[in-house]
C-alpha cells in the first residue's frame, strides 16, 4: 500500500508516452527532441524543439525549427506524438507504512513522482528506502525521509514505540532519529480535525517537549514538519520554528496571517489513497 497526501510540485523530469511508464535521467547529456511540454508556468503545453538535459537538470531549452545541433556523444530522445511532463514533488506520504515499500516506491515513480518527503516510518524504514533508491538498489523517486513520529503516549502518532514522556525522552529521540540518518524531524502536535473542531486549543504534544524536539533540530540544521491541525498546536509549532505544518491547520484569518508571517509552510492533504 502507498500512503498519498498529494500536495506536489513541479520539479525534475519525467517523460510520458500514452500506456508507458515515466522515463527518468540523472546524468550525462540528454537531449529530448520533438514532441510537447508542458510550460507550468504558463499553464498550457508547447511545441518542443529540443530540451537538453545534463547532470539532471534542463540546461536549455530550443525551440522548433532552430538550427541547434546535439554534440555527438548525447543521448538523443525522440518524443513526436509524446508529452514531457516536469517531476512531481510530494510532499508528504508514507511508503513503508503498509504493503511492500519498494513497491510502494516503484509505483510512485510510475505515477510521476520524481521526488517525496517520506514523514515518518517505524525503526528507520523510510531512510532505508532512502538509500537503497540513492545506491541503485530499488526502484523510486528520490526520497526526503523523516524518521519516526515524535508524539506524546496514547497520542495520535503512537507507531512503533516513538513517543515521549518527557524533555530528555524528547531529545533523545529526536537524536536518535538524526544519528539514523533522518533529513528532518516529525513531531505529532494534535490530533485528527474531528478533535480539532470540537477542542481547538488541545494539544497533545505540550510546550516543553515540543520545545525539545525542535531544540534538537535547530542545533543539527534540520528542518521539523509538524502534524498541527489544530488551532493553538499550530500556532504552537509556528512560534516554536517549526517549518512546515502537514495537513491544513483550522484557524481564522488572523491566525493564517501570524502563519504566514511565521514562514510556515502548509502541506495540505488533497486527497489520500490507499491501495
Amino acid at each position: 500500500m502507498t500512503h498519498l497526501h498529494f500536495g506536489w510540485f513541479p520539479a525534475f523530469l519525467a517523460l510520458w508516452a500514452q500506456g508507458s511508464a515515466p522515463i527518468t535521467h540523472s546524468g550525462g547529456a540528454l537531449v529530448l527532441s520533438g514532441g510537447r511540454y508542458v510550460d507550468v508556468r504558463a499553464g498550457m503545453l508547447r511545441p518542443n524543439g529540443a530540451i537538453l538535459v545534463r547532470d539532471g537538470r534542463i540546461v536549455a531549452l530550443h525551440p522548433p525549427g532552430s538550427d541547434w545541433r546535439p554534440a555527438a556523444d548525447a543521448r538523443v530522445l525522440d518524443l513526436d506524438g509524446r508529452t514531457i511532463l516536469p517531476g512531481l514533488i510530494d510532499g508528504h506520504v508514507h511508503l513503508t507504512l503498509a504493503g511492500e515499500p519498494e513497491a510502494n516506491a516503484a509505483a510512485t515513480l510510475r505515477a510521476g513522482f520524481t521526488t517525496v518527503i517520506d514523514l515518518g516510518s517505524v525503526n528507520g524504514a523510510g531512510v532505508r528506502l532512502r538509500d537503497a533508491i540513492a545506491q541503485g538498489r530499488a526502484t523510486g523517486p528520490r526520497v526526503i525521509a523523516a524518521g519516526s513520529w515524535i508524539g506524546s503516549k496514547g497520542g495520535v502518532c503512537e507507531f512503533g514505540a516513538a513517543t515521549v514522556g518527557g524533555v530528555e525522552e524528547a531529545r533523545a529521540r529526536a537524536r536518535a532519529d538524526l544519528d539514523g540518518g533522518a533529513d528532518l524531524l516529525k513531531v505529532c502536535v494534535t490530533g485528527w480535525p474531528a478533535e480539532a473542531v470540537a477542542f481547538p486549543d488541545s494539544v497533545q504534544l505540550k510546550a516543553h517537549l515540543l520545545g525539545a524536539v525542535l531544540e534538537t533540530g535547530a542545533a543539527a540544521r534540520r528542518p521539523v514538519y509538524a502534524h498541527a491541525i489544530g488551532r493553538a498546536g499550530a500556532l504552537l509549532a509556528a512560534a516554536g520554528g517549526a517549518r512546515v505544518l502537514a495537513h491544513t491547520p483550522m484557524v481564522d484569518s488572523a491566525e493564517a496571517v501570524r502563519l504566514r508571517n511565521a514562514g510556515i509552510r502548509v502541506i495540505s492533504t488533497l486527497a489520500t489513497l490507499t491501495a
